[in-house]
């Protein structure tokens, strides 16, 4: 088959966690600045939660369309990569049945000896 080493999933999983690690990155980047020492912020506590909060809702919101985003594409990933598959292998039956029609009209034609 030409394509048999073709697998989408060998770079959705990596991808997948790369997202990931910088989703966690950027929710503990905005924790850190909501609470930095000094800050007009840290002196507004309630504040300071309630837009954490909002945030963190915001972003788990985000976050969930995301792999629902992803579980889509990986699935229509899954249904191509299947396709392509059936139509290689319906290829390589049609090859394979015209090499065998090449030799069966080669060995016809050649003279007896």
């Amino acid at each position: 088959m030409l394509f048999a080493e073709f697998n989408p999933s060998t770079w959705t999983t990596p991808a997948l966690v790369a997202a990931l690690t910088l989703a966690v990155l950027m929710r503990l980047r905005s924790r850190r600045e909501v609470t930095r020492p000094g800050s007009r912020k840290a002196a507004e506590p309630i504040v300071a939660q309630t837009t954490i909060s909002a945030h963190a809702v915001a972003h788990d919101r985000r976050l969930v369309e995301f792999y629902e985003t992803a579980r889509e594409i990986e699935a229509r990933l899954d249904m191509k990569r299947a396709l392509l598959e059936q139509l290689i292998a319906a290829a390589d039956e049609r090859i394979d049945e015209l090499r065998q029609l090449e030799a069966d009209l080669k060995a016809t034609s050649e003279p007896a000896n």
